[in-house]
């Protein structure tokens, strides 16, 4: 049934239209206008304006991109990152704090998307490959200046899971945290492999493997991000003349470690 308050300057119908414009799917938006279905009838019209504010503000809340940062699971084969269909839920992920996943089977996404995306977590807990091929710019943010870190990490526990960048650089607009659990891997080149990297961002390495021979986090092409790189377990292998830009500081091991 459709609502129709109205106060004189009919702010309240103003903004709540408004908001359903904004996230009308959205659930706590949903039970919020629900809620002021039922109760809003008997307030005065000062109350109901002020109402109506804080509607908008709610609703403009959700609607930013970090409310709207959700968990896709990659399930296409050889395909491309705009592809929708190629996602559950079907969309293209590009949100500050998004997380994309694999969770079966092997995979060679390439990131198309003209302009580049931003995610907050990549990781793979399949058996398989997920090689990411970043062609379009793939940058790693969290939450920008405010608490957490962005994440890349790798939990399948077959000899062959990994996460390989390849083609071209990250861009680290964000902390990192790396952490490869795979106990299991017997891959030469790296459970998690990079290309290279840009940015501002700190980086950390945790690898639950000590071996340089296999299971490593292996780094080629270049790390060119400035922020502080730190070892803090396992094995990093680094190949290249000149892998480290000058400006880092690297960290072998961590305080109380």
């Amino acid at each position: 049934m459709e609502m129709k308050i109205v106060t004189h300057h009919n702010v309240l119908d103003y903004n709540l239209t408004q908001a359903n414009r904004l996230r009308p799917t959205h659930p706590t938006l949903k039970a919020l206008l629900n809620c002021i279905k039922s109760k809003s009838a008997g307030l005065p019209s000062s109350g109901r304006a002020s109402l109506a504010m804080a509607i908008l503000a709610m609703a403009a809340l959700i609607s930013s991109p970090g409310a709207q940062a959700q968990t896709y699971t990659y399930t296409g084969g050889s395909g491309n990152w705009s592809a929708t269909n190629n996602w559950t839920p079907n969309g293209t992920p590009n949100a500050i704090g998004a997380v994309i996943q694999r969770t079966t089977g092997s995979a060679s996404l390439t990131q198309d998307v003209v302009g580049g995306v931003t995610v907050g977590t990549i990781s793979n807990s399949g058996n398989n490959a997920f090689n990411i091929l970043n062609t379009g710019g793939l940058t790693l943010n969290q939450n920008g200046a405010s608490a957490g870190t962005a994440s890349i990490t790798l939990t399948g526990t077959s000899a062959a899971s990994r996460i390989v960048f390849s083609s071209t650089s990250l861009v680290l607009a964000d902390d990192l945290v790396v952490t490869q659990n795979n106990s299991n891997s017997n891959v030469a080149a790296g459970a998690i492999a990079f290309t290279g990297t840009t940015g501002t961002g700190n980086v950390t390495f945790n690898n639950v493997m000590n071996d340089i021979g296999f299971g490593s986090i292996a780094i080629s092409g270049g790390w060119n991000a400035v922020g502080t790189m730190t070892v803090a377990s396992g094995a990093v292998r680094v190949a290249g003349i000149d892998p480290f830009n000058s400006a880092n500081a690297i960290n072998l091991g961590v305080t109380g470690g």
